[in-house]
């Protein structure tokens, strides 16, 4: 069992919608194509390789959006399965200002091997985000998705926005695969709404649909013109005389004392 380190926590609601993304370091892989001229010709090649380095959130702070996957380990289905969806999209991730880190709960050594290894043979050869190694569970304790057992990390997705706040979070089952278009529908949300504080997306908005106004309620009778509550009520009479009575011994009040 994996000691909570002092800071962390493993209540959900600690990082709510809106707070701030908790700040981590940690050791990464990321795959490289390098240009090289070699022989008397200058042949131009391209050499492939996986370079470790450090990643922290802070480098992407108003920089950059973030889209973190965490995943349990790098050589199972499931998570090399979703990395490789999210890859291949990835131009979409990137028009939209967006970087995605994918953390795994394995050493750095596991996933540049699975960096070398062909996609045709379950391997994350050409993958073009970078893998954190989240060996000692720091960054998924600090997120609060580890699981009950302390062993490894719950498959889930946050949305941090460049500013370092989350926009939204979801934690799935393992054999249950993520929508990767709601991901892009809510970055393009988060992305509309920069300029905009007051509007509101709706369920289901694409952009090019009609927002809404933040604070509003929407009184068109095709919604709403069954519910007879929100046409106010008249105010009783009972009411008006009390408040009558209440203005005429201020009356009274205030002229014994002028007097």
């Amino acid at each position: 069992m994996i000691r909570v380190p002092k800071g962390f926590t493993t209540d959900p609601y600690f990082n709510a919608i809106g707070s701030k993304a908790p700040e981590f370091r940690a050791w990464g892989v990321v795959y490289l194509k390098r240009k090289e001229r070699r022989g008397l010709q200058k042949k131009v090649l391209y050499k492939q390789y996986a370079r470790r380095g450090r990643f922290q959130l802070s480098d992407y702070k108003r920089k950059k959006n973030l889209v973190l996957i965490f995943f349990p380990y790098n050589l199972d289905f499931d998570g090399n399965s979703q990395i490789l969806k999210f890859n291949e999209r990835y131009e979409e991730f990137r028009a939209l200002n967006t970087e995605i880190l994918a953390i795994g709960n394995d050493f750095c050594y596991v996933k540049r091997y699975n960096l070398s290894v062909s996609q045709k043979f379950g391997g994350l050869k050409g993958l073009k985000f970078p893998l954190i190694s989240d060996v000692w569970r720091t960054i998924s304790l600090g997120y609060g998705i580890i699981g009950t057992s302390y062993k490894s990390a719950q498959h889930s997705i946050f949305i941090i926005d460049k500013f370092g706040k989350i926009r939204y979070t979801a934690i799935y089952d393992a054999r249950i695969g993520a929508n990767i278009g709601e991901v892009l529908r809510i970055l393009k949300a988060v992305h509309y709404l920069y300029r905009r504080p007051v509007r509101v997306c709706p369920p289901e908005w694409k952009p090019g649909q009609e927002t809404g106004k933040l604070g509003t309620i929407d009184r068109s009778e095709a919604y709403f013109g069954h519910l007879e509550w929100l046409t106010r009520p008249p105010r009783s009479t009972k009411y008006d005389s009390y408040l009558d009575k209440l203005s005429r011994d201020t009356k009274k009040i205030k002229t014994k004392y002028e007097k």
